[in-house]
């Protein structure tokens, strides 16, 4: 999916700190609701993840911002 969304916006280098809920919503149209990991237990997560699967939702996870050497070597970029 990532690539995808790289390849619509030119190369990763644009979409350098991108929420992943913006690919699914650019690329599929689908509605996205976003829950912030660091206010639940990992059960509570658990718990989403476990009933979000069966129906089908699309399921994405970001990172927080990484330093800009690491982030343009996952890139293939430098």
């Amino acid at each position: 999916m990532e690539k995808c969304f790289a390849k619509r916006y030119g190369n990763y280098e644009h979409i350098t700190e991108g929420v992943p809920s913006e690919a699914i919503r650019a690329l599929t149209g689908a509605p996205f609701i976003s829950y912030p990991h660091d206010e639940m237990t990992v059960e509570t997560l658990w718990a989403l993840i476990s009933t979000s699967d069966p129906v089908d939702d699309f399921l994405v996870a970001g990172t927080e911002n990484m330093d800009e050497d690491f982030t343009s070597e996952l890139a293939g970029v430098g």
